[in-house]
Formats: C-alpha cells, structure tokens, sequence
C-alpha cells in the first residue's frame, strides 16, 4: 500500500468550495450560515436569500497571504458590494482591469461568466457585504426609476456581461453605512423582514447612485477615519450589552474618545442619540420576541432589559402606538 503525505503547499492549491449568493425560486425566504475554519483560512458567510434579492454577509481572515481563484457563471444579476473592512485586490481577466476594494468602498456591477482571482493580504480581516439584485428586481425598479442606472438603457445593461455603476469604486456615506447595517438587523422585524430589506435596499441604491453620499461623506468631519470607527464600535458595543450599557462616560473610555466626541459623532452619523440607539434596539428585540417566541409579555420585557412589566408596556406602547399583547395578535392574526 502506498502513502501518500501532503505538504503545504499541496494544500494551498487543493480548491476551495467558495459560496456564493443565491436567489431562492418561489415565495420562501431561506437562511444560511457557511464557515469555513482550517490552517489557511477562516471564514464566516451568513446569507439571505429571497426570490428577488440575496444578501451576503462576509468575513474573511488568514494569517498567511491568499488567492482565491474564481469562475463565475451568468447569474444574470447585478450586484451591490460594500467594504466594512480590510484589503483585497481582484484581478480579472483580459476584459477588465483590476481593482482594489479597500474599507469604505461600493460599486454597484456586473461581471457575467469572467474569470477572477481576489488576492487577500495576511493578518488584515476583510468585511464585506454583497447584495445580489435579479434581472426582475431591476426591472421593476427601472420602470419606476428610468434614471437609476445614469440614463442608460436598462435592456442595455441586463444583456452586458460588464457593467460598472462607477468606474472606480468609491467611498459609501454613513447613510448608505446605516442603512446596509439596518439590513443585517432585518430579521429582527420577524414576517416583515423581506419588506424591510428591501426598503432599505431601495434606499441604499438611492443614495449611492445619487452621487451625494460621497461629498457628504468627505465634508463630515466626525465620520472620517479613526473616528468614525470609534463611533461604530460604540454602537457594536451597546447593541452588545443593551440589557445593561454602559453609561456614556465609560462608553466614551472603551472606545478612546471623550463624551462630547461621542454624543456629537453618534447623533451625526445615526440621527440619534446613544440612549436612543438603545430604546429603538430593545423595541427591535422586543418585536422578534413577541412574533417569534411563545414567551409570555413579562418574559419578554425583562428579556429586553426591564425589570417591570408596565414600564416595558408602556414603553412599547410609545413606540408603536399598541400594547405588545395587541401588537402579537394583530401581526399574528394578519391583521
């Protein structure tokens, strides 16, 4: 019998089972979670797909430099990419140049049945969210919107394999930042969860075709570089702890800037304010909670940070106009 023993680097050129979006058939929404965990790589996907979007949440880190190598078939879909974090060069074939996807870019494209190789630096986390739009999403939007691809002909674009919205990816602005983050929180809005994704879908197409974020972005001094991280982190932060936050001060002190900075920035980026962001994020909760559990009114107030039932009645009741006994059996009846 004969051994055979791989070496490293026969195992940096064994092929990767890499997923990729997809757009589910029927009315169904699915959810999937991919991970991929060894020497060379780890990796978490958490997608959503529907049958007329899908939505790929992406981390990818590796403690050594690494090449993906791909070949796309015609999905005959367009897609939104947004950088959260990180570094990563793809390089395609003879039909288009490369480009560099660095934090804080988004470009709306399409590349049909290309060739590509996406190189990742070591040791640099790479975030990165895709939204995958089919041909009838589009369609429908562009019978509403003539203007949302810049005036050219839709038909035009559906049928080219390479479209590029810009022709070098751009800076996204906390607008197109919140938004994309509210995505990722959809499921929180139980049933409603498609409706909202795509409501937000619409809004991030808006902004960022709209050519306004960029300057936005460039002109906002409390949403540029090492701030605007501080800001983000703090929002992580609470939405982490939100059953007992910090207080503002030592908030302030986790992330390395001061109150003022933080009350400022997070109003700004947000249109909120840090005890605010809190209140809307346990009314999210709280909603899952009454649309997805059998968990009784009381268990649910406390599994949202308050200790007394009427004031979490209350509270919800500010916010949505019902009771949270009304707001379950009317979502639930349908109604």
């Amino acid at each position: 019998m004969m051994v055979t023993r791989l070496m490293k680097h026969d195992l940096c050129e064994m092929v990767l089972e890499w997923p990729m979006p997809n757009i589910v058939k029927g009315k169904r929404t699915e959810k999937n979670n991919y991970r991929i965990d060894n020497t060379y790589l780890k990796a978490t996907f958490e997608e959503i797909s529907t049958p007329l979007f899908s939505i790929m949440d992406q981390h990818i880190s590796s403690e050594e430099p690494i090449k993906i190598y791909t070949r796309a078939d015609d999905y005959h879909a367009v897609w939104f990419c947004a950088t959260f974090a990180g570094h990563a060069t793809c390089c395609y074939n003879s039909v288009i140049r490369s480009e560099e996807w660095n934090k804080g870019d988004a470009n709306l494209l399409k590349c049909d049945g290309v060739d590509s190789c996406v190189h990742f630096p070591k040791n640099t986390p790479f975030h990165m969210m895709e939204i995958m739009l089919s041909h009838d999403y589009l369609r429908e939007l562009a019978i509403h919107y003539p203007d949302l691809l810049g005036g050219k002909d839709f038909e035009t674009v559906l049928c080219d394999g390479q479209y590029r919205a810009y022709r070098k990816n751009r800076p996204f602005g906390p607008g197109v930042y919140k938004a994309l983050h509210d995505i990722r929180l959809s499921q929180l809005n139980g049933n409603m969860a498609s409706m909202y994704a795509d409501a937000k879908i619409r809004e991030i197409l808006s902004l960022f075709l709209a050519g306004q974020e960029e300057e936005n972005y460039l002109h906002c001094s409390c949403t540029i570089g090492i701030t605007c991280d501080k800001i983000h982190h703090a929002r992580a932060i609470i939405e982490q702890e939100y059953l007992n936050p910090p207080s503002l001060h030592q908030l302030a002190l986790r992330v390395g800037t001061n109150e003022c900075t933080l009350k400022r920035g997070f109003k700004k980026v947000f249109g909120t304010t840090v005890f605010g962001h809190i209140f809307e994020y346990r009314m999210k909760m709280a909603c899952r909670y009454l649309l997805d559990s059998s968990k009784t009114i009381q268990e649910i107030g406390a599994c949202v940070g308050y200790e007394y039932h009427a004031h979490f009645s209350t509270a919800f009741k500010r916010k949505f106009g019902l009771t949270p006994l009304e707001y379950r059996c009317s979502r639930l009846s349908g109604s």
